[in-house]
């Protein structure tokens, strides 16, 4: 859980500034307070000040460092992140959506209820950190692990009272929640917790009786050291990642209920690390949120309202149905292309510039599908209607003009069939027009051929762009290179 170091930890709100400071800081490293106020990441110094707290509140001092700026009269100290990662293999932005998740209260909740409910004798936490004489504090509460709602409610408070020491122990709560712990067991905060409980499939609900589900793991428990190891290494090569981390963190505690606590060392603690994935996707982490909230929308279609700012740093707000998420391998940027129902086109949205996502309010139910047919295979129009409008595009710029593309690839017949399987797998949906045993020709169709440069320029002197065929990027490519030649003092 959260480190409990001030006032900071029952604070979630500004995650989104937060989150626009990590990315910020991450990718650029150098940024001191008057540089972030400066580029409108915050409004002042103190409010910097702040969001650092914040973020060190959950964030190991390790993670986020400060350093001397040079040639700095005032203003000299800049924050960086951990880089390195031979010392820092691990996802550690994973935690800062911790910020966004949760807050103490909801922590006591769920503490209270699984205790409401978990018979002791067979994995007994307390004992596992030396605690045992909590053990036995509420035993008489357990009947036969199924309760009638008000059983429960009453279950709560006895509960709460029972755990006192612990929870204040753990620092993760203050006397006030024990003198009233009516305010945070409300009918209408159970009911909400337990109902989002069971559409989790935590608890099942049959009739008017809720009981605790099975544990899946039970019949695994020898195996779960590979499935944690399994699941590590999948959610630090999916494209969102926190699921697969919390899941992880959830076997590690529980391998070490099973008296398997040195073994986890192995994998969480990164002693001895597996695997090196930090420069992999690790700053996707800090859009999981926004992608989580998205992907909710797509598969539950339904529109939603959201703040995008723009090159030129203004914030605007925009209403939109969200069609697919588009992540860029080769720069690892994720995007989204929706309807926007203002202008009524389609619009593309980097997701590191896209804050505050949430149902839309403003949509009429008889407006969400304006844009479709009709409402009969609504998918299936949604796949056809993305694949036309990304028709000819390269990577993610939709413009209305077409362009010609023809490049001449050539060199030694020893290498051809590398440089030909190369544009092959990497050409999108271009043409190959083989010519002889040592050259040929790529021609493609593009909506915007800035995109292609840098994937022409990765060839070197083995390509080279049709100066009559396609005179702008001709001179583009040519441009590039002229001034990285006089950059490097060549010409």
């Amino acid at each position: 859980m959260a480190k409990k170091t001030n006032i900071f930890l029952n604070d979630i709100k500004n995650y989104d500034l937060i989150r626009e400071m990590l990315h910020h800081i991450y990718m650029y490293g150098n940024y001191s307070k008057g540089d972030i106020v400066k580029n409108n990441i915050a409004g002042s110094q103190r409010s910097v000040y702040d969001m650092i707290n914040r973020i060190k509140n959950y964030l190991h001092g390790e993670y986020l460092t400060t350093h001397k700026l040079p040639n700095r009269k005032q203003d000299k100290q800049g924050y960086r992140f951990k880089y390195d990662p031979f010392q820092c293999p691990i996802n550690y932005l994973a935690d800062t959506y911790r910020n966004c998740s949760y807050v103490v209260e909801d922590f006591i909740f769920y503490f209270t209820i699984l205790q409401s409910f978990k018979p002791y004798e067979k994995h007994n936490s307390y004992a596992q950190h030396k605690l045992s004489r909590y053990a036995s504090d509420v035993s008489e509460l357990i009947i036969d692990g199924k309760y009638h709602y008000e059983t429960l409610i009453s279950n709560f408070h006895d509960v709460l009272m029972a755990n006192e020491d612990i929870l204040q122990l753990s620092g993760q709560s203050d006397t006030s929640l024990f003198t009233d712990s009516e305010a945070l067991f409300t009918p209408a905060k159970t009911r909400d917790r337990l109902h989002e409980l069971v559409e989790l499939g935590i608890i099942i609900k049959e009739d008017s009786l809720y009981s605790l589900a099975p544990d899946i793991f039970e019949q695994y428990e020898e195996y779960i050291d590979n499935i944690f190891l399994l699941v590590q290494f999948f959610y630090n090569c999916s494209d969102l990642c926190i699921p697969g981390y919390y899941l992880a963190h959830t076997l590690s505690q529980y391998s070490i209920t099973l008296g398997r606590e040195e073994n986890s060392k192995i994998f969480s603690e990164q002693e001895n690390p597996v695997f090196f994935y930090k420069n992999l996707s690790i700053q996707n982490v800090i859009d999981d949120n926004t992608l989580w909230s998205i992907i909710n929308a797509i598969d539950g279609l339904y529109p939603i309202a959201l703040k995008y700012k723009n090159k030129e740093k203004i914030v605007q707000s925009y209403n939109v149905f969200p069609i697919k998420v588009i992540i860029e391998r080769q720069y690892g940027r994720h995007y989204l292309f929706a309807y926007n129902y203002t202008y009524q086109n389609f619009i593309m949205f980097r997701l590191d510039s896209v804050s505050g996502v949430k149902p839309s309010e403003a949509v009429e139910k008889t407006e969400v599908f304006e844009f479709l047919e009709d409402e009969n295979d609504i998918e299936k129009q949604l796949n056809n209607l993305y694949n036309k409008q990304m028709e000819n595009v390269w990577n993610t710029t939709r413009t209305d003009t077409m362009y010609d593309i023809l490049i001449h690839f050539s060199c030694d017949s020893d290498y051809y069939s590398q440089l030909l399987n190369r544009v092959a797998a990497t050409g999108r949906y271009g043409t190959i027009i083989p010519i002889n045993d040592t050259s040929f020709d790529y021609k493609i169709k593009v909506k915007s051929y800035i995109e292609m440069k840098p994937w022409i320029r990765n060839f070197g002197e083995y390509a080279i762009v049709d100066r009559y065929t396609s005179p702008e990027l001709f001179e583009e490519i040519k441009n590039d290179y002229r001034k990285a030649c006089e950059l490097y003092g060549i010409i």
